[in-house]
């Protein structure tokens, strides 16, 4: 069983920080996963939210500049990250998943991607997700060698449709939505299948024996004794 984490829990780690990141390599991760969301100016930041900062001033990414950002986020718990900043530190040391909301995040992601990954094996260790295929498919015209994942939310057999289209290497899932219809159908498409978020040894082992290949956490370091 493979291990992704987002970030550490641990009280002395800044939540999608690159020292968290570098934390969850060390306990052993697998594979790090960056939700990214685009900026006003292009500039690609780590964060799952479309807003950030303070409760009582919230910043709608998109339509701030990356100075602004960090300056609403500047002292808080969850100080602004750039996805340029941690592939320079990270990139290379371990099997990175890029996750975008965003159709502007498409070419700004494989502009940024292209001085990293500058020959067709450079790809392996990248895999970029997202829940929206048409997403991907704008990667898939500006990259052809990128490994792509479908992430699903109610419907967990949308990536069959879309497989033809998009030649997906994985598929994700919500740990409540997996089916065994499903499992059985990215088996035979050869496809990796994850679930997210695990945090619990117990359900680690109930998703082993169901065929899962990996889990998304952010507690790496609970889990990572318990695999295989």
């Amino acid at each position: 069983m493979l291990i992704i984490t987002r970030y550490s829990r641990g009280p002395n780690s800044a939540y999608h920080s690159i020292g968290a990141l570098e934390q969850a390599i060390a306990h052993g991760g697998d594979m790090i996963s960056l939700p990214v969301r685009t900026t006003s100016d292009k500039q690609l930041v780590l964060t799952a939210k479309a807003s950030i900062g303070p409760k009582a001033s919230l910043t709608r990414v998109r339509s701030a500049s990356l100075k602004q950002i960090r300056r609403c986020t500047a002292g808080t718990k969850r100080p602004i990250v750039t996805l340029d900043g941690v592939l320079k530190k990270l990139y290379g040391a371990t099997m990175i998943e890029i996750e975008i909301y965003e159709w502007s995040a498409a070419s700004t992601l494989v502009t940024l991607l292209k001085n990293y990954a500058k020959r067709k094996s450079d790809w392996s260790s990248l895999l970029i997700t997202s829940e929206n295929p048409l997403l991907l498919m704008r990667v898939r015209k500006l990259a052809p060698h990128a490994l792509l994942c479908l992430k699903h939310g109610r419907y967990p057999l949308t990536f069959a449709t879309w497989q033809p289209v998009l030649g997906l290497s994985a598929v994700g899932f919500r740990r409540m939505s997996l089916s065994t219809v499903a499992v059985e159908a990215a088996r035979k498409l050869d496809l990796l299948i994850y679930v997210h978020t695990v945090n619990r040894p117990k359900s680690l082992k109930i998703l082993e024996k169901s065929g899962v290949d990996a889990v998304v956490t952010d507690t790496p370091e609970k889990l990572i004794k318990f695999t295989g």
